[in-house]
């Protein structure tokens, strides 16, 4: 006896399964999880690939506040996360980006630094050619939000204050929070299209790898 799935049959399961793609397809991108803040750089958990990004608030500068997402309504953004301008990797990092921002820019995009430093902070650190705009998280609300909060131990905090670092003093906050040094690009749908984050804050997105991934991210009709 045969066994062979009847013709009409396999036609209504693809017709169903098309169904099902479709149906999926057009469901809202999932939420972002409860802001959370990990007891350890290793232990963050940030947003991935499809997630809605949070429309969390920043200060400018000028201490103005400014929500994400009245960026990314206009143009799809490139959200860097930094520890702070006390940082020498974040600094190095940040000065590297000069031209890779211009080179974004003309792609349609707009990049955002945010650190936990307040905008006081922000201010007194000297960047010279540096095309893209400083935010302050000074809160870490939104490190938390995207997932890349964490506390700074106590004894890592000493250490701090032995080289100089005063976390209170450039955040203006108590928290001793720091996000883990990570790349967010989000479309101006507000949906994360690219994440990379790395616990170990020596380590960064090379400016090539920036560029492939808001290249490959959103393509150039959603710009």
């Amino acid at each position: 006896m045969s066994t062979r799935t009847p013709g009409w049959i396999l036609a209504i399961l693809l017709l169903v399964a098309a169904a099902l793609t479709s149906a999926c397809s057009q469901l809202p991108p999932p939420a972002p999880p409860p802001p959370v803040v990990a007891p350890s750089a290793e232990a963050v958990r940030p947003l991935v690939y499809g997630m809605r990004a949070p429309d969390t608030a920043f200060l400018t500068e000028e201490n103005a506040p400014v929500t994400l997402s009245s960026y990314w309504t206009k143009k799809p953004v490139v959200l860097i996360y930094y520890r702070g301008g006390w940082c020498p990797y974040c600094t190095r990092q940040l000065m590297g980006l000069a031209k890779t921002s211009e080179k974004l820019k003309r792609m349609g995009f707009t990049t955002l630094a945010v650190g936990a430093d307040s905008p006081e902070s922000i201010r007194k650190y000297s960047r010279p050619g540096v095309e893209h705009t400083f935010l302050s998280d000074r809160t870490m609300e939104g490190a938390k939000a995207f997932g890349v909060a964490f506390r700074v131990d106590d004894q890592t905090l000493a250490r701090y204050k032995e080289l100089g670092v005063d976390l209170e003093a450039e955040s203006g906050e108590t928290h001793h929070i720091l996000p883990v040094p990570s790349v967010f690009i989000v479309g101006r749908d507000g949906v994360v299209r690219f994440v990379h984050a790395d616990p170990d804050y020596t380590v960064r997105l090379s400016n090539e790898g920036l560029v492939f991934a808001a290249e490959n991210a959103v393509p150039p009709q959603d710009r």
